[in-house]
């Protein structure tokens, strides 16, 4: 595990707003869209929301109590759950499979929450199933060809020599 976290751009503050997620989470499909407000995932279903999440990586500071109190707030208010999710990208675990924490933030969201780190298949169900939907075959194979490619493709990156951001690494000199 690496235990470091990409900064998206140079003026990107404190770099914990990782488009990873974001990326990661448009490839799970149309049925469990997403919209990032200052990194918390309005999940959404059939043009409504259905859940608050608040995304952040595992090395991340915590919300703020404003930000917090805020969301809370507006969860209570939709009368929906909200959840806060830890995540560990694929480059950060041993086994190249992201991670996912899933802690519930009110106590709507206490009928369903996985425990424990789960991992991205999980995770995935995790979101169809808090919309009242199973998550289909075709969405499952599609998954794991996605992480397949990948596996494929970083493997020849570092055959390569490059890094993710497709630049050289650098040389160390022999000693």
């Amino acid at each position: 595990m690496t235990g470091q976290n990409r900064k998206t751009c140079p003026n990107c503050g404190q770099g914990w707003r990782d488009r990873w997620i974001w990326d990661r989470h448009r490839r799970w499909g149309k049925d469990v869209p997403v919209t990032d407000v200052d990194s918390i995932g309005w999940e959404y279903d059939l043009c409504k929301i259905i859940a608050l999440i608040e995304y952040k990586h595992r090395d991340a500071p915590g919300m703020e109590w404003a930000q917090l109190t805020t969301m809370l707030n507006t969860a209570d208010e939709l009368m929906i759950p909200a959840y806060k999710t830890e995540f560990m990208r694929d480059d950060e675990t041993d086994d190249g499979e992201p991670l996912f924490w899933v802690t519930p933030l009110n106590p709507l969201a206490d009928w369903i929450t996985p425990g424990g780190w789960i991992p991205e298949e999980q995770y995935v169900g995790f979101l169809h199933e808090i919309r009242g939907r199973a998550i289909r075959s075709w969405e499952t194979s599609t998954l794991r060809a996605y992480k397949a490619r990948l596996k494929r493709v970083r493997r020849e990156m570092e055959q390569r020599g490059l890094s993710e951001s497709c630049e050289p690494e650098p040389k160390v000199p022999a000693a």
